[in-house]
């Protein structure tokens, strides 16, 4: 025989015989190959984020079945599609004062907030910088703040958020916030922090660390006998450094402020939309749009 004549291997994933002349990595069959393949763009943005090649099609499943389950739990159905806003964008000067209000309504129902390192909800998050990657607000159990290194903003501190979580694809994630420094501030804004650990307690029911400084964080890691989330002492420890340095995760030059086409999409399924999504869809940066819709923006408010 020679050295690429074909050889009869069975298919890891269904079992069938199937020949090839190369065996390389993963043994699958032509059919479970190309849907390990369909199965791989689905799940770019967790590969991305953990530097890691899924092998198993079983495993792929797993994160997308998990990821499902986040977005199924929170459906929202009470919302709007991005096609009936762009309907009503298109036609608001025939809008009723009801129709007008009825479709803000719904689009606030629908909206999905966003800064640079996560779109979130008051359920949760999806990750700017990983295409598709969601995690329950439920299963955050740390949340710290620390000043950014790189980010600079005249009279604000620019905040980065640290989020660890129990979720087994995602442990730990950053996001950006700003706040107001006051007169009596130096460098760190008593009002932006207070915010901050406001919004994480009211969002993240089932924290097991108070809200604070990430060196205090730190310090509570350092000499605590173990973790109190899922999470490995040496890994929270390790992603606690990277944090503070600017590193891996939580490299800001890598931090995105808008979210991927195909994670919008994947929300709109789901009946959300992103906030600036919607400003674009009403036309907002237009004169008599933005004017439609603060109109009845102000009525809605009184």
């Amino acid at each position: 025989m020679g050295l690429f004549s074909k050889k009869t291997l069975v298919c890891a994933h269904c079992g069938k015989e199937y020949q090839t002349r190369f065996a390389m990595g993963v043994k699958l069959c032509d059919e479970c190959l190309s849907k390990k393949t369909e199965l791989d763009s689905q799940v770019k943005g967790y590969a991305s984020y953990s530097s890691t090649y899924f092998e198993s099609i079983e495993e792929i499943e797993e994160i997308i079945g998990h990821r499902a389950g986040i977005l199924e739990k929170y459906r929202k159905n009470d919302g709007i599609s991005r096609a009936e806003l762009k309907n009503a964008s298109d036609n608001y000067k025939k809008l009723t004062d009801a129709q007008a209000e009825d479709v803000l309504v719904r689009a606030a129902n629908s909206l999905v907030h966003t800064t640079i390192g996560a779109a979130y909800t008051d359920n949760f998050f999806a990750l700017t910088q990983w295409e598709g990657v969601v995690v329950d607000a439920a299963d955050v159990f740390a949340v710290a703040y620390t000043t950014s290194k790189k980010f600079k903003m005249d009279g604000q501190e620019v905040i980065i958020c640290a989020l660890f979580t129990n979720d087994p694809y995602v442990p730990a994630f950053t996001m950006v916030y700003t706040g107001k420094l006051g007169f009596f501030d130096f460098k760190k804004s008593s009002q932006g922090r207070q915010a901050i650990k406001e919004q994480f307690e009211a969002i993240c029911p089932n924290l097991t660390y108070p809200v604070q400084d990430l060196a205090d964080l730190n310090s509570q890691i350092v000499f605590g006998k173990e973790v109190k989330g899922n999470i490995d002492k040496n890994d929270m420890r390790s992603r606690i450094g990277e944090i503070m340095l600017g590193w891996g995760i939580s490299n800001e030059k890598n931090m995105e402020s808008a979210a991927c086409p195909a994670t919008a999409e994947l929300l709109d399924q789901y009946g959300y939309i992103l906030d600036y999504e919607i400003d674009t869809i009403l036309k907002m940066d237009k004169m008599f749009n933005k004017n439609f819709w603060n109109k009845h923006i102000k009525r809605l408010s009184k």
